[in-house]
């Protein structure tokens, strides 16, 4: 009769077997968890795009399908959004129609939480910032999501909906780039304005956009620069 007669444990083989296994079955998990995760968050921000697009349509109805205002600059601080033009801008006008705040009524905890992975429809909870940002009225606002400047070209003549051909291939709002780690990082990061050299490529290689329809899709970065969607960003052309 055989065996391990007085012991108990394991031997060092044993555990050495055991962690190699548990290191195998670990690098075949985590980047499933990775995905899986990273797939969850680029669905609360489809989500929040969507949102965009529904509260884009309830204020082009009450103001005779006029489509709301980009904002001044390229580059706002925190206590510029309650002033002049950044009153009447999306990020201002939009929100209350999906009961959720207007940016210029955050305080500074709801700054500090609009940067960590805040649950609004202003946050993005892939995005993630290179460049120093901070709560304070005179830190730079890092937008984590964008309207189509080129819908605001015509001003001072109002963009409406029935002004733009083909809405379904017209982006309306898009995830805007935040960090230089970007693929083709653009020079302005977090503005409130961009179009397809400032879109994002944070959910794994690629965007949500929001139509002027109110559908939202993910596309690769890739492909909205080569434009293989057949994206219309200039309805005017």
């Amino acid at each position: 009769m055989t065996g391990r007669s007085g012991q108990n444990g394991f031997t060092l083989i044993e555990l050495l077997v055991v962690i190699a296994i548990i290191a195998i079955l670990a690098s075949i998990l985590f980047p499933i968890f990775s995905q899986a995760r990273e797939a969850a968050m680029r669905s609360s921000c489809a989500s929040n795009l969507r949102q965009w697009g529904t509260a884009a349509q309830m204020y082009a109805d009450d103001w005779r399908d006029v489509l709301p205002a980009e904002g001044p600059a390229d580059v706002l601080r925190w206590g510029q959004l309650g002033q002049g033009a950044s009153l009447h801008a999306w990020y201002n006008s939009l929100p209350p129609y999906v009961s959720a705040p207007p940016m210029y009524t955050l305080n500074a905890e709801a700054r500090t939480a609009f940067y960590n992975k805040g649950k609004t429809i202003h946050t993005c909870p892939s995005a993630f910032y290179s460049s120093p940002v901070g709560n304070r009225d005179t830190d730079q606002v890092f937008f984590n999501y964008a309207i189509n400047s080129y819908l605001d070209r015509t001003l001072p003549v109002p963009v409406k909906r029935a002004m733009i051909p083909d809405a379904v291939k017209t982006p309306l709002f898009l995830d805007v780039q935040t960090s230089l780690s970007e693929l083709s990082p653009s020079t302005e990061l977090g503005t409130n304005r961009a179009q397809v050299s400032r879109i994002s490529s944070r959910h794994r290689g690629g965007a949500n956009i929001c139509f002027v329809d109110g559908h939202t899709g993910w596309f690769r970065f890739q492909d909205v620069v080569s434009n293989a969607p057949g994206l219309i960003w200039d309805p005017g052309r």
